[in-house]
């Protein structure tokens, strides 16, 4: 029998689980969605099913999720979780991360992915639920917001890369670009979810949105391991940004089936590198690197 990537998800009012399955069935990734815990729990693992995941969707009281998790890793150790929630303080965060799970995000960044995702590839989705974008507000009031990329993003994701600083392009690109090719611009703006996925951060302003950050994982020659890469624009760094980013993109590739992301790090790079280990990335033993470069690794299976 062949193996299936399979995610399953936890919702009780049915309606992320719903379209997740519709938007996973373009892509050959079973979804099993459940009402409860309970019911999930009295469910058999299919045979065949090597490569699998959990969302557990929560709408409200975040905490008791803390329970429900720890109900599923007694019974599914070997399952990855991925909490969906309203709520993403940091505090929280950490005792969800230290049950095992992989990561917290925002839940109506993943409706707001699923149901714009749906809006494009299924024909009369326009009567889709409207979904808010996820936001965050920083420290001096501006908002921040959330969403993937798409090819209409080319202008700004083309005036970002101009506007980071020479150091920060070269933290990223590990080169002296000044500004990316068309080319390159087109191929950044037009990902392929599962294969490949962006999320890009940004801020209104007169012009319209301005993009400050991106973040990226894109296919490798081994099969299940993507590469990743965040960068943010140097006026909003230190605001969190980048760490939010990540989260989404490991969030995306677990969803995904991807067992493995992985990025190169310049050894100097030093934020890169606490945050990646914030999240739970280790360093990875890569003797082909030069002394420059740092290779980190998070398993998502």
């Amino acid at each position: 029998m062949t193996a299936t990537v399979t995610v399953h998800i936890i919702d009780a009012n049915g309606h992320l689980g719903a379209a997740l399955q519709c938007l996973l069935d373009q892509y050959d990734i079973q979804v099993n969605a459940y009402k409860t815990t309970a019911e999930f729990l009295s469910s058999t693992t299919a045979a065949g099913e090597t490569s699998s995941c959990l969302l557990l969707a929560l709408d409200s009281a975040c905490e008791r999720g803390l329970a429900f998790v720890k109900e599923i890793n007694h019974s599914r150790p070997e399952l990855p979780i991925i909490v969906l929630c309203d709520s993403t303080d940091e505090s929280l965060r950490e005792q969800y991360i230290a049950l095992g799970t992989i990561d917290i995000v925002s839940k109506s960044m993943v409706d707001a992915y699923i149901f714009t995702r749906l809006s494009t590839i299924l024909p009369g989705a326009a009567s889709l639920p409207s979904t808010q974008p996820s936001t965050m507000q920083l420290r001096d009031g501006t908002a921040v917001t959330f969403r993937m990329i798409s090819p209409e993003d080319a202008r700004i994701e083309h005036d970002f890369v101009v506007a980071l600083s020479e150091r920060s392009r070269y933290l990223r690109f590990f080169s002296g670009l000044k500004e990316l090719p068309d080319y390159m611009t087109r191929e950044l703006v037009d990902t392929h979810y599962p294969i490949s996925y962006a999320l890009i951060a940004t801020v209104p302003t007169t012009d319209g949105d301005q993009q400050i950050g991106v973040a990226r994982y894109s296919p490798t020659e081994t099969k299940g391991v993507a590469e990743f890469a965040v960068v943010v624009t140097d006026k909003f760094q230190g605001n969190g940004i980048g760490s939010k980013l990540l989260q989404y993109i490991v969030a995306a590739a677990a969803v995904a089936g991807l067992n493995q992301l992985e990025g190169l790090i310049l050894r100097e790079n030093t934020p890169m590198l606490m945050l990646s280990k914030k999240l739970g990335f280790t360093v990875s033993s890569a003797p082909e690197l030069d002394g420059t470069l740092v290779k980190v690794v998070k398993k998502l299976r």
